[in-house]
């Protein structure tokens, strides 16, 4: 009977081993239900950090500061992918005074389970310089418990 038990645990834990191996991951949006691989984030000029620490589309980022500095309207999207390709959303819209912020991890499949969609109002976007890059905060939030990092540029890609 144990032996029994034994060969079917097995044969169940190789079954869901296999299942796991042959699919595929899909990313999908805050709001959505389409697929968005880094690829396709890239593509639609999100600022884009991930898989790995590769940022793309930084000149987005760098302009978007820029109209904020002049008091311009704009808006951004940074998609993080973590380490097992989950999308983390930072969309930031200004009407050139105040900054729509709303980070949205409800993709993450680890995220523990405080994930979701926070919204905030914020006035400014500041730059920490550390030792190995600058890391750009939203500063002035209304809501101090909606995450404030936006993105981290190593000294690299600066």
């Amino acid at each position: 009977m144990q032996r029994h038990l034994l060969l079917i645990g097995t044969a169940l834990v190789a079954s869901v081993l296999a299942a796991g191996c042959g699919s595929s991951t899909t990313y999908t949006p805050s709001g959505s239900s389409t697929t968005y691989p880094p690829s396709e984030a890239i593509r639609r000029g999100d600022v884009v950090v991930g898989p790995g620490e590769k940022i793309s589309n930084l000149s987005t980022f760098t302009r978007f500061l820029n109209d904020l500095d002049h008091h311009k309207s704009g808006t951004l999207q940074i998609t993080r992918y973590t380490s097992e390709g989950d999308p983390i959303f930072a969309d930031l819209s200004t009407d050139g005074s105040v900054i729509r912020y709303t980070f949205d991890d409800s993709q993450d499949k680890f995220g523990g389970q405080n994930k979701g969609r926070q919204t905030t109002t914020c006035v400014g976007v500041s730059a920490r310089h550390v030792a190995h890059g600058t890391t750009y905060v939203v500063t002035g939030c209304q809501d101090k418990n909606v995450p404030s990092e936006l993105l981290f540029v190593p000294s690299s890609n600066h």
